[in-house]
């Protein structure tokens, strides 16, 4: 049987913006269009985001301008 996520592995909307430097509205705009990292739908107006879904969407990135 598959193990729930720890607590510490969930993120809220809010715990997202704020590691990606964005707003809330950013994340809650980028879920409309599908685009940033996938949630998952609790309830009707319940997201929450795996924290290594998080991390591996930022690892797909690509620098405008790296760093030398």
């Amino acid at each position: 049987m598959d193990k729930l996520p720890k607590r510490e592995d969930l993120m809220t909307t809010a715990e997202v913006a704020d590691a990606l430097r964005v707003s809330e509205t950013t994340v809650k705009r980028w879920r409309a269009r599908k685009y940033g990292p996938a949630p998952l739908q609790l309830g009707p107006q319940i997201y929450r985001y795996l924290r290594a879904d998080v991390l591996a969407w930022v690892k797909t990135r690509k620098r405008r301008n790296p760093v030398e």
